[in-house]
């Protein structure tokens, strides 16, 4: 029986769209992604950043790569890149899928 349950433990957590989901709402507060795109993630006319609430979940996640690697460059380049320094791209994908079911 131990071995079983040593080798269950080892396995890693499968993620579904449900608690990916989840994971992405928390990850959106904590990576303080609301301060400038809002709790509800609409167009935040303060910031000027754009209406992320509804959008495809893949285009997100490209645009926060793109913004992170320094392929994006516009008036929000800096600011993103230097968030995104500590979101990894399972955290991106997370929060991106979030975005998308609002």
């Amino acid at each position: 029986m131990k071995p079983i349950a040593e080798w269950l433990s080892s396995l890693s957590t499968t993620v579904t769209p449900g608690n990916l989901s989840m994971e992405g709402a928390k990850l959106y507060q904590s990576k303080e992604c609301l301060d400038c795109h809002g709790d509800d993630a609409n167009d935040n006319e303060t910031e000027k950043t754009p209406k992320l609430a509804g959008q495809n979940a893949d285009y997100i996640l490209q645009q926060m790569k793109d913004y992170k690697s320094a392929k994006r460059a516009n008036s929000r380049a800096k600011k993103m890149k230097r968030n995104l320094s500590d979101v990894n791209e399972n955290e991106m994908t997370a929060i991106a899928e979030w975005l998308s079911t609002l």
